[in-house]
């Protein structure tokens, strides 16, 4: 008789681990969708942000709004969190919550964080050739990336809980000329088309694809304006040769 409680008690912790690997399994084919549709840049950042362009994409802050649109959308609830990178807190994702668990999702880094972060344990996964690794402390977790033969820092997020109205208010003012904002100077835009994850920094292309060392090339404006105009003609009049 007594076996029958701790029996009930492993199915339903069976059904719940099933339900919340189906809700990551349908994040993360958003996020990979998103990832398509949706590019990283700085062409706007001088553009008024609103619900209607958030599409277009943009730098972290624009992109984890609009991907936490997408999930509300689907069901999803998420909230704002901040990491720090270059030891500066100015990136932005989500976190998430299934059954006690957390989770991170990382929409708009400028890298393929085509997966989830547990916050739970530390993971990796590889995406486009390049190797992502988050280490699990008792304060934060820590991600490194690999692109070549090292692994190397690219952000820490602190484990604890932060106020959704400080995130809103710091994105609304992240701009203001006291703050120095990441990729506020030079041309960024990343993206996923296909099997390829393309990196464009400054004059410089990278292109990433599993199983293949990159592609390197440098690019003149014209180069730059074409690949736009190719996949995302909609940024083409903020960008200016």
């Amino acid at each position: 008789m007594e076996l029958k409680p701790i029996f009930d008690i492993f199915i339903a912790n069976s059904k719940a681990m099933h339900k919340d690997a189906v809700i990551v399994q349908k994040i993360e084919a958003l996020l990979a969708k998103d990832y398509q549709q949706t590019p990283f840049h700085n062409l706007m950042m001088e553009e008024e942000r609103t619900e209607a362009n958030r599409a277009l994409g943009g730098t972290c802050s624009d992109k984890a709004l609009y991907f936490k649109t997408i999930l509300a959308n689907n069901g999803i609830r998420t909230q704002l969190h901040t990491a720090h990178i270059g030891g500066i807190a100015s990136h932005r994702l989500l976190s998430l919550y299934l059954h006690g668990k957390r989770y991170f999702i990382d929409a708009g880094s400028g890298w393929p964080c085509i997966k989830l972060f547990p916050a739970f344990k530390s993971s990796s996964f590889t995406a486009f050739g390049i190797e992502f690794r988050a280490k699990l402390t008792q304060l934060d977790l820590i991600i490194s990336i690999k692109i070549s033969t090292a692994f190397n820092p690219f952000m820490i997020i602190p484990l604890a809980e932060q106020s959704q109205t400080a995130i809103e208010a710091a994105i609304a003012n992240r701009f203001h000329p006291s703050n120095v904002y990441p990729f506020q100077y030079g041309f960024q835009l990343t993206f996923v088309k296909g099997h390829q994850f393309f990196f464009i920094k400054g004059d410089q292309l990278r292109i990433y694809e599993d199983g293949k060392p990159y592609q390197e090339q440098q690019l003149t404006p014209e180069h730059k304006q074409s690949i736009i105009a190719e996949n995302f003609p909609s940024l083409l009049r903020y960008y200016t040769i």
